[in-house]
């Protein structure tokens, strides 16, 4: 949800407010509220984190996992975003559908979502090694 403001606020300011449950993002001079991660989404996130948080700095690769409340539109714009601002991968992971999209500066979205399909990563985590059944095997977990 967007909070409601008169008009819009500058990064600093929005990194000045105290931090909010669920979490916020801040997104074009707006401040939108996440949903919490439940159930697919929660599991696949904490998956991934411990599997990418091996590296010892932050990546260049954004990751949105889609909740079943959570709008495809909202997430493909913050992916694009991201995209336009230096970031060189992004992954959209739909539970539901055991798909997930794959985005690269400047190029059409590649669709991933047959098991043994090994998925694109960034150059710096070229030693990750995973398919499209491995993300969604820990779902089974």
């Amino acid at each position: 949800m967007v909070q409601s403001l008169p008009q819009p606020i500058t990064l600093e300011e929005f990194l000045d407010l105290p931090e909010t449950k669920p979490a916020s993002e801040y997104i074009g001079g707006h401040i939108l509220q996440k949903p919490m991660p439940q159930g697919k989404h929660s599991t696949i996130q904490t998956e991934f984190s411990a599997t990418v948080n091996v590296f010892p700095i932050a990546p260049d690769w954004t990751i949105e996992i889609l909740s079943p409340d959570q709008s495809q539109t909202k997430v493909t714009k913050n992916i694009l975003h991201c995209l336009n601002h230096g970031t060189h991968m992004g992954w959209l992971i739909d539970p539901d559908e055991q798909t997930i999209f794959v985005y690269l500066p400047k190029q059409q979205p590649e669709v991933f979502d047959e098991p043994d399909q090994p998925l694109p990563v960034p150059a710096f985590a070229n030693a990750l090694s995973l398919t499209v059944g491995s993300i969604f095997a820990w779902l089974l977990e």
